[in-house]
């Protein structure tokens, strides 16, 4: 499938992905916003997962739901974790913290695994702060 750039849409590579699903086997209701290749490697391994992402061409993954960071809805599920790769150009950090607190129900304990450019690094744990997050030595490609 073709990366959408006009929508910041960028894969992981698949050693990337592979980590990645590996880490989230652990969990029993994982969310992925924004990283929909991470939630169909997921779903081939049979984790009950929610994929929420704007691009349509995954809609007939399991557990796909169309999301739009710009104009986040409400949703009633809990999730054991969300994991998120967002768009750092197309979003601001105070609409992505937005999503991410209605997400998960404004909940702060609420275990996020949120990638970053490793430059704002300073400027997404502070606008995630109330949630406490941590860089964990994770490296996606």
């Amino acid at each position: 499938m073709d990366e959408n750039h006009k929508n910041e849409q960028y894969f992981f590579d698949d050693e990337s992905l592979e980590l990645l699903a590996d880490l989230l086997l652990n969990w029993e209701r994982p969310c992925c916003i924004c990283c929909p290749m991470l939630g169909k490697k997921l779903g081939e391994r049979s984790v009950d997962v929610t994929v929420l992402d704007i691009d349509e061409r995954f809609s007939d993954l399991r557990g796909y739901r169309r999301y739009d960071l710009l104009k986040p809805e409400w949703i009633t599920e809990r999730f054991d974790i969300i994991v998120c790769d967002p768009p750092f150009y197309n979003v601001s950090l105070t609409q992505l913290a937005f999503a991410l607190s209605l997400l998960s129900h404004h909940d702060y304990s609420q275990p996020l695994l949120v990638s970053y450019l490793k430059r704002m690094g300073k400027a997404v744990l502070r606008s995630f702060s109330k949630f406490n997050l941590e860089p964990t030595g994770i490296f996606p490609k």
